[in-house]
């Protein structure tokens, strides 16, 4: 009777942990932009022109980024600033980007008012 329910806490255990892996990894863009899934918050990349906008989510819920500010970044994490970001409304942050082209890596590093800094990685298609 053990190995049965151990069994079963086993594969309840392992299948929700597929299931949360699967649900941050099926994000799709609601902007039309590239999307990054990096752990509990989504980034959402839309450029138009030399503007480029970010959208941040917590679990599918847009978060508010009154008071945010952010960085695009080239290569890495440390990598060469493209844009200052200023929150914008509801939960996007704007700013007048560099270039950048099909095949770069950039990130995005953005501080929430409450202090707390956040960070997606997206690969330019």
């Amino acid at each position: 009777m053990r190995t049965i329910s151990l069994a079963i806490v086993l594969a309840l255990l392992v299948g929700g942990s597929i299931a949360d892996a699967a649900a941050h990894g099926l994000a799709t863009p609601k902007h039309g932009g590239l999307v990054d899934v990096g752990g509990e918050t989504t980034f959402e990349l839309v450029r138009t022109g030399n503007t480029v906008r970010i959208f941040v989510e917590d679990h599918g819920k847009p978060v508010d980024t009154t008071g945010a500010t952010g960085e695009l970044l080239l290569g890495s994490e440390t990598g060469s600033r493209l844009a200052l970001l200023k929150a914008s409304g509801g939960n996007g942050l704007t700013g007048t980007s560099l270039a950048f082209r099909s095949g770069n890596r950039l990130f995005v590093r953005v501080t929430l008012r409450n202090g707390s800094v956040e960070v997606g990685e997206f690969r330019v298609r």
